[in-house]
């Protein structure tokens, strides 16, 4: 089980040309791959793109690709969008009243006022050092992702244990409940009858059978059982992705409990199925950084 969130670096150097690659990973319900711009590169795209599906199923992926040339690259200043970004600095500054004087160094810190330039490097060997860096990042990247997703799912499974102790206890409670109601209802009738007709037992027994078929709730609480098993098989994947699956019996699981909840008309169920959704909510938020 890996994790969605994750970083991961790697450079390469040939002849002179050094690729360096930063991937960082977020977690989303699709693989979204998205790339900055190096023209030297930019029609191996979709090379690269297929080489990161192999490593990775799902999360949004940020990757940032720096081609140097050593002893070759030029630093220079777009000054048109310098001062594009001073004059509406400025105004901006005008119109909400607000006093202070714009610092260089600031405005050097702008998105895309410096600009490194490689300065025309061939684009088979660029594509050569990347493609060796993009490996070299992703197998960074992978680790990082495989040592979070086993410290969640080491969370996971003590929160799993923690749900199935709660439908252990439902388990044991869910017999006293019939026998509760069958006292609570004789009692009553009783007294509403003071002596003066005799108890009919089995219209008693009637409506006894027909609470205890109403508020069943073995065939949930089977269920729940099931579910957890493969919950915990799916926590024991080691390589294939699983977050969609845990999602849904997370969804499968929320529907048990809850239909647990509104048969079994009982107060100390009802306490275990609120603990129950809450703990079940942790999970939930947890799964939601699996791949």
């Amino acid at each position: 089980m890996k994790s969605m969130t994750g970083f991961g670096k790697g450079s390469f150097e040939k002849d002179g040309v050094v690729s360096t690659v930063e991937i960082s990973t977020v977690n989303r319900k699709q693989l979204d791959i998205r790339f900055n711009q190096v023209s030297e590169i930019r029609a191996f795209e979709i090379d690269y793109r297929k080489v990161i599906a192999l490593h990775l199923a799902r999360g949004t992926v940020n990757v940032k690709v720096v081609l140097t040339a050593v002893g070759g690259s030029q630093v220079s200043i777009n000054r048109e969008l310098l001062k594009k970004y001073t004059t509406d600095l400025t105004e901006v500054a005008k119109a909400l009243g607000v006093n202070g004087e714009l610092k260089i160094a600031d405005l050097m810190t702008l998105p895309q006022v410096i600009r490194e330039e490689s300065g025309g490097i061939d684009p088979v060997l660029a594509n050569e050092v990347t493609t060796a860096a993009l490996n070299l990042a992703l197998e960074s990247l992978v680790k990082m992702r495989s040592f979070e997703g086993e410290e969640m799912r080491r969370d996971l499974e003590l929160r799993v244990d923690s749900l199935m102790t709660m439908v252990e206890k439902i388990n044991v409670q869910s017999p006293l409940v019939v026998e509760a109601f069958h006292t609570r209802l004789k009692e009553r009738v009783a007294v509403l009858l003071k002596d003066t007709i005799e108890l009919d037992e089995v219209a008693l027994a009637r409506e006894v059978a027909f609470f205890a078929e109403r508020s069943d709730i073995s065939e949930e609480l089977t269920r729940l059982d099931s579910h957890f098993v493969q919950m915990k098989t799916l926590l024991g994947q080691q390589e294939q992705p699983v977050g969609r699956n845990l999602d849904f019996l997370i969804q499968e699981i929320y529907r048990e409990i809850n239909t647990t909840g509104t048969k079994a008309s009982d107060s100390e169920i009802s306490k275990q199925v609120v603990a129950f959704k809450t703990e079940l909510e942790k999970i939930r938020e947890q799964v939601q950084n699996v791949e």
